[in-house]
């Protein structure tokens, strides 16, 4: 019996001894709660007042403060200030200015709230009032070094590209269209004779402020988030912060707001990749007409690049229903008779504007895409980064995804290829009728990209023995026998799945986000198209993809399917040729030589891409 009433009271023990530790813990429990109540209602505390303060430390243009001043006294207006250094260069043809229409981005970002700063006083001003305060003396630093810096990278510079975009207010100068900005844009309103600027001029510009390279290249209004789109460049891995800085009509500096970088997703985990700077507007209703990026920058820093918005809305009057795009054309490429036959087979498949990035052509090829005349848009492209070992050959993303921006409003259908690859329809003779035909495979309305698999041609296998006869017109018989597309004919029987290798015809409207071999990203509620090989293929005319000829083993088939274009596609090429022999001081016996199998052509090409490997 003692026994077992110990044991009671032993149990008994422990009992009170658990009840008591149960209830520390829930007292510390409470306090913590109390702490971390207390914690955050004092942080919440603290973002108001700071919220406050900034409310009273700026206003609006209707608030009349600035810092706790009165600025009634300034006398805004422009006076006459000297351009600045010399004009950037470039040998291209420009096209309008191009835009977005409804499309998605991530979800990060969408309801993204951006703080603002509206900066009343911008110009050349004239002060009449009190002594000026530092930010004051800073802020007119920063705008006349923006009107400086515009003169220098827009100069004198005149355009024959109209724009009638309805948020912004530009000259037009003749019936035609001509658009025409003032140079009193930039430096001086009271100017006797306003000089003309470029409305679009494209090439790489520093971003001042980051510690990494930090490049933009052009800018994209995209209407459904309300956002300024720039494509540039940066580390891949980046977290700096950056801010963008809006400029009106008259390059008056009127808001600056964060941006955020979004790195282009294929880069190849090299140290720098192509990436979007987004930057949100701070009024729907104002619509900027140049903005600047800046990088962990202070308000009142200086910029170091300007670049037009460019929106679709500009373009509707350019509007064609084909056009191609090219990466950043390099190794100072000058290919005659492959580049004629490239343009040729496009024009006659309903092509009617091309969009090039020059990074390196060779003169002949250069002359001869001049005598293209406005068919053909060469843009800048002074790459800042060494390729392949900072950045993917020619950084070739950020052009992709430019050139898609740049055709919105522009062209309804957007062919992205490069110059040994052509999309060869089977079972019709355009692509208009191509597009027709695959949209009958499914819903159209939701159909954004077509995706074509990839045949390799191997260029070191023989070439076929197919004869052209073209009466009464030697010189096309003979090209004939120079044209890549009718010459090779045998290719690997096993075509590429799509997203490998593939290339792709797409309405640029529709893509958000362009990849090399697919779309990475599409608006909302549309899709890719996979095209059934027996109604056309890309056709991929190059060596071995790995070095050395051991391609030439795997198993092969014999495809004329381009051969049902050979005879007007030669008479094609002919012509213009005939055309640019002389302007061009082409010697014809070199162009159109006789080849082995085309083996000093083989061999520069395999040299190619081992570089590009």
């Amino acid at each position: 019996m003692v026994a077992s009433s110990r044991m009671v009271v032993s149990k008994k023990k422990k009992l009170n001894s658990a009840n008591r530790r149960m209830r520390e813990r829930s007292r510390l429990s409470f306090l913590f709660v109390i702490f971390f109540f207390g914690l955050f209602s004092l942080i919440i505390v603290m973002e108001s007042l700071m919220a406050d303060g900034d409310k009273n430390l700026l206003k609006d243009d209707d608030g009349g403060d600035v810092d706790g001043e009165d600025y009634s006294s300034w006398d805004i207006s422009y006076e006459e200030s000297p351009p600045g250094g010399g004009s950037s260069s470039s040998s291209s043809s420009v096209s309008a200015s191009h835009g977005t229409t409804s499309t998605k981005h991530n979800n990060d970002n969408k309801n993204r709230n951006v703080d603002t700063i509206n900066i009343p006083y911008v110009g050349s001003l004239r002060y009449q009032g009190p002594p000026l305060s530092r930010q004051q003396q800073a802020l007119q630093h920063v705008d006349s070094h923006v009107s400086t810096l515009a003169a220098s990278l827009f100069g004198n510079r005149s355009s024959s590209i109209s724009s009638n975009h309805n948020d912004v207010n530009d000259n037009i100068s003749n019936k035609k269209g001509t658009a025409t900005a003032t140079a009193a844009a930039f430096t001086s309103a009271s100017l006797s004779s306003p000089r003309n600027i470029r409305p679009i001029q494209p090439d790489w510009q520093k971003v001042v402020g980051s510690k990494e390279k930090f490049y933009v290249y052009s800018a994209y209004f995209n209407t459904i988030f309300d956002h300024i789109r720039i494509i540039g460049a940066t580390r891949t891995k980046t977290t700096q912060h950056v801010q963008c800085r809006f400029y009106d009509n008259t390059t008056k500096l009127y808001a600056v707001v964060d941006g955020s970088v979004r790195t282009i997703r294929e880069n190849w985990n090299l140290k720098y990749s192509a990436c979007f700077i987004i930057c949100y507007l701070p009024d729907r209703k104002v619509k900027p007409r140049y903005v600047s990026v800046m990088a962990n920058s202070s308000p009142t820093s200086a910029a170091s690049n300007i670049l037009r918005v460019q929106y679709s809305s500009e373009k509707s009057h350019l509007l064609v229903d084909f056009a191609a795009c090219v990466k950043p054309i390099h190794f100072n490429y000058n290919n005659v008779i492959n580049f004629l036959e490239w343009m040729e087979f496009h024009k006659l498949m309903g092509v009617q504007r091309f969009t090039f990035f020059n990074h390196t052509i060779g003169p002949e090829v250069s002359c001869i895409m001049k005598e293209y005349g406005d068919e053909i848009e060469v843009l800048p492209w002074s790459l800042p980064f060494v390729s392949q070992k900072e950045i993917r050959t020619e950084g070739l993303f950020a052009a992709l995804n430019d050139c898609v921006y740049r055709h919105r409003g522009a062209s309804k259908y957007l062919v992205l290829v490069d110059l040994d690859e052509m999309v060869v329809p089977r079972r019709t003779h355009n692509y208009s009728m191509f597009i027709d035909q695959l949209d009958t495979l499914s819903n159209k309305k939701k159909i954004g990209a077509y995706s074509l698999q990839n045949a390799f041609f191997y260029l070191q296998w023989p070439n076929d023995q197919s004869v052209f006869k073209i009466e009464g017109n030697p010189l096309a018989e003979q090209v004939s026998k120079h044209l890549t597309m009718l010459k090779k004919t045998r290719r690997r029987s096993r075509l590429h799945p799509h997203k490998q290798r593939s290339k792709y015809i797409c309405d640029p409207e529709k893509v958000i986000e362009a990849g090399n071999h697919f779309v990475w990203e599409m608006a909302t509620g549309y899709f890719t198209l996979s095209v059934p090989p027996h109604l056309g293929t890309l056709h991929h005319y190059r060596v071995c993809e790995f070095g050395g000829d051991q391609c030439t083993k795997s198993p092969s088939i014999i495809d004329k399917s381009a051969h049902i274009f050979g005879q007007k596609l030669a008479i094609r090429v002919a012509e213009m040729l005939e055309s640019v022999t002389t302007k061009c001081h082409l010697d014809l016996k070199k162009v159109l030589k006789p080849s082995n199998n085309s083996n000093s052509n083989i061999s520069e090409t395999k040299t190619a891409a081992r570089i590009r490997a």
